[in-house]
Parts: C-alpha cells; sequence; structure tokens
C-alpha cells in the first residue's frame, strides 16, 4: 500500500484584480450565507441546467468583501463589489482537479465571471448574467436544500400519528416554484407559494396506483391540501393545517447514499494517508445496516445514530489473507470500532473514535499521482512484442481498448467483445483482477484472445509522451496510444 498524499496546488487566476480589504455597505441579506447552486435559466426564462448535486456548487459572501467558492471537486474564491444591487465578482480563482465529464465546475466557473446584479427573494438568490441567463441559488439549509421525508401528523384534537416509512412520502421544494411529491407507491407534484411563512401548494397531482394496504397516501395528500403555513428550525420541517394540525417532516441522514471511501487516519501518534483508497470504504443503509470493504476483505453489520453520535457494531467480515503487505485491513477495522460521533460536510465525513482520533472519508476514490494519469483516458492498442522480440502491429487498435475507472475498475473492448475487471496499481505496479468478457465468435483474423492473454499477464506500466506501454510477465509488452 503506498502512502503518499496527492495534492493538486495548481490554481487558475481569472481576470485578477485587489480583493477589497472591506465589506461594502448593504447586502445584509447577501453576506454570510452559504449559497448553493440549483438551477440555470436562460434569457427565455426556460430551465437550461438544474444541479443534482447543489451542494457541490456553492458561493458563500464574506463580511471582509472576499466571496468563498465550491467548484464541484474544486475549491476557489476571489473578491466581490456590491452598489445596491449590482454585483460582480472580481479575480475569482479556482484548484485544477478533474472532477469527471459530469461535472458542471466549467459552466459555474464561467457563470460567476459574468454575475452583473442580484435579488433575493424568498431564500432564493437569483444572480443575474451578462448574458440574460440566471442562477438560482438556495441558502443551505433552506426550505431548498434536499428531499423532505414526512416524520409525524398531529390532527387538530392533538392525536400524533408516526409515519413508518417516512422515506415513502416526501417533498422537494425546487427554486422555480414546483415541488416534487412521492406519495407512497404513487408520484406526482405541482407548485406553491411563499409569502414569508405562509406556505400554501396549488393543486397537487400524482399517479394513481393502489398502494398496500395500511398505506397513509390518501392522509398524505389531504394533509397537503390544508397547508397553510410552515416553520423551518434545527432541520425540522413543520407545516400548520387550516384545521390546527400539523405535519412534521425531516431529511434522511446525510450519511445514506453515499459510498464513503477512507482518506485518512490521524492519531495522536501522527498521521496516514490512504492512497489509492477504492478497497476501503463504508455504505450506510437507511435501514440501520451498513456494508464495508476492508482492502481484500468485504463486510457488513449494523450502525446507531443519536444526533452526532455514532455507534458502528461488530463487523462480521471475510477472513481472506490480504497480498498487500502494507495493508491497512486491521487498522481499519479497529479503528471503525471506536468510532463515537460523525460530522457531514458536503462530501467530506468526519467520523471521530473514542481516543480523539479522527478518520475522514471522501465521496469518490483516490489513486496515486503516478495512476491518475491512467484514469478516464481511452487506450488504444497500438503493438505488441513478445518475449522473443517480435512485433506485432494492430491493424484496427479502435477494436482493443482499455479504460480505467477511478473506483478501481476497467472496461476492456476484446475486437467484438467486451467486458471489464479490476485493476491494482502500486507505484509503477499495475495487476489486473477478474478479467471477463462476453465470449462471440470474432473471426479467424482477431487478436482478441492474444489481448486478453496479454492483459492477464500484465506486471507493470508507464507512460511516456501520451503512450501507455504495459510490461508483461514473460518479458512482452503492448503499447498503447490514447484515443
Amino acid at each position: 500500500m503506498k502512502r503518499s498524499l496527492w495534492c493538486l496546488c495548481l490554481l487558475v487566476i481569472v481576470g485578477f484584480a485587489a480583493l477589497p480589504a472591506f465589506a461594502q455597505e448593504g447586502g445584509s441579506d447577501l453576506i454570510g450565507i452559504t449559497w448553493q447552486w440549483q438551477a440555470q435559466v436562460d434569457s427565455s426564462g426556460e430551465t437550461s441546467t438544474t444541479v443534482p448535486n447543489p451542494e457541490n456548487y456553492t458561493v458563500l459572501f464574506n463580511e471582509d468583501g472576499t466571496v468563498s467558492v465550491q467548484n464541484d471537486c474544486n475549491g476557489g474564491g476571489g473578491g466581490y463589489t456590491l452598489d445596491g444591487e449590482s454585483l460582480t465578482l472580481t479575480g475569482l480563482f479556482t484548484t485544477l482537479i478533474f472532477c469527471g465529464d459530469q461535472s458542471l465546475d466549467a459552466v459555474f466557473n464561467m457563470a460567476l465571471n459574468q454575475v452583473e446584479s442580484y435579488a433575493v427573494a424568498n431564500g432564493v438568490l437569483t444572480l443575474n448574467l451578462a448574458d440574460g441567463s440566471k442562477l438560482l441559488l438556495a441558502a443551505e439549509g433552506s426550505l431548498y436544500d434536499g428531499t423532505w421525508e414526512w416524520q409525524s401528523w398531529t390532527d387538530a384534537s392533538g392525536t400524533e400519528t408516526t409515519v413508518p416509512t417516512p422515506e415513502s412520502y416526501t417533498l422537494t421544494f425546487n427554486v422555480d416554484g414546483t415541488v416534487a411529491v412521492q406519495f407512497d407507491c404513487n408520484s406526482g407534484g405541482g407548485g406553491f407559494t411563499l409569502d414569508g411563512s405562509a406556505l400554501t401548494f396549488t393543486p397537487l397531482f400524482s399517479t394513481m396506483m393502489m398502494c398496500p394496504e395500511g398505506s397513509l397516501d390518501q392522509q398524505f395528500s389531504i394533509g397537503l391540501s390544508q397547508v397553510t403555513g410552515y416553520e423551518l428550525a434545527d432541520g425540522t420541517l413543520t407545516l400548520t393545517l387550516a384545521d390546527g394540525g400539523t405535519m412534521v417532516f425531516g431529511q434522511p441522514s446525510p450519511l445514506l447514499n453515499m459510498t464513503w471511501y477512507w482518506q485518512s487516519l490521524t492519531t495522536t501518534g501522527g498521521d496516514v494517508t490512504v492512497v489509492p483508497n477504492f478497497n476501503y470504504w463504508l455504505v450506510f443503509n437507511a435501514d440501520g445496516t451498513l456494508n464495508a470493504q476492508l482492502d481484500c476483505n468485504s463486510g457488513s453489520g449494523t450502525y446507531t445514530v443519536d444526533g452526532s453520535t455514532l455507534t458502528i457494531g461488530p463487523i462480521a467480515t471475510t477472513r481472506m489473507a490480504c497480498a498487500d503487505p502494507d495493508s491497512l485491513e486491521t487498522a481499519f477495522g479497529q479503528a471503525l470500532a471506536q468510532v463515537s460521533t460523525y460530522a457531514v460536510a458536503g462530501n467530506v465525513l468526519t467520523l471521530t473514535l473514542a481516543d480523539g482520533s479522527t478518520m475522514v472519508f471522501g465521496g469518490t476514490p483516490a489513486l496515486d499521482a503516478a495512476a491518475a494519469e491512467l484514469i478516464n483516458v481511452s487506450w488504444l492498442w497500438q503493438s505488441w512484442t513478445d518475449a522473443s522480440g517480435a512485433e506485432t502491429t494492430v491493424t484496427n487498435p479502435e477494436n482493443y481498448t482499455l479504460f480505467f475507472n477511478a473506483d478501481g475498475t476497467v472496461n476492456v473492448q476484446l475486437d467484438c467483445n467486451s467486458g471489464g475487471g479490476g485493476y491494482v496499481v502500486d507505484g509503477s505496479s499495475l495487476t489486473f483482477t477478474g478479467i471477463f468478457s462476453t465470449m462471440m465468435f470474432c473471426g479467424e483474423e482477431s487478436l482478441d484472445s492474444a489481448f486478453s492473454a496479454g492483459l492477464n499477464q500484465v506486471v507493470s506500466y508507464s507512460i511516456t509522451d501520451g503512450v501507455l506501454t504495459l510490461s508483461l510477465a514473460d518479458g512482452g509488452t503492448m503499447t498503447f496510444a490514447q484515443g
């Protein structure tokens, strides 16, 4: 196991200007709030971009005239100038980590550099851009922040009903004034209007499936039709009904719906950085169970949460002997048994142990710096040199490809067959594990069998001038170029 910290420290400076030394007058509705990007609306008023993970794209205007920006996996900042409703961002900079093909980081960065003015209404920040489009952002912890699950219902007489499956009855408020609703086995939505603490839903619609006996879908629908107001406090949403009753909503634990990859362990004896870490992770399930990967062993167990207190029960694991002499399998399991509290900030989970040590987890796996060159590139097989030195040129490289994913898996195209497997990198050492493929006959001239046999012999790699060379156990090599 190679323990090294991969930190990309490149910064890009866009339109540099000196940052203001003090905050401008006004902007009290703007400053000191973490704003999460929800959507972008084009100049015609149509929503052009809906952000699937608003917590990854944030802006915080500080009182000293600086602005802090989270741009997916990148952090940055700059300055800002206010003059009434006029707002400009100055000297924006950001780190330059590649966040993946689906990231909206480039779109967000470009938009922030076009901001001309702003408005805040009903908890929504509108940033008006020079091209006539708008960014819509909502305050962290606001009505728009996440999905609300129905916890309980108190009727006009004071009788309280606890909802046994809160995740089956949900509300998701969108900044465009629409709301998505889950009525148990039915889904639907509609609109809503806000005026201070007053909240009303426009007529809601839903599918009309017959939900199982015991469903509260009808009560949920009736309750929502009576909503007249709301209160938001300490992560709890309370809807007030016209008959004096209330409906109480909470949000799913931030532990859920994420694979948490172990990044580091900090103890009084020093720090350990876990790179690569795709074989050390936790998944917390809504039913109180968890799944874990401890190097070469997999396991499962239970956990309990009470506020910020987290207790992880015994984890039952397979008992394989991990090949890596520097495996952190034992340290990982022992640390998890000592967890006492947790905190989640964006895609970072921090577990505090009984002795004060901390474990940090992230939502994406990390490779060492050298291995980063391998991933997210389509590698096309160009030639093969066998142990005797005889070279074979591949006439159709696009039919024989490798694509290394950041999670330790690899996609393989073997002529007319497709497949995949896993890979392990340690410095320049590279091995493939569990390679599989479909079994179609690709013709007499196909090199699919030779390609598969070669991959199973790979022991190391090097990348020079965009050319990937895989060294084989028998002394041969396979050469690839970027697609």
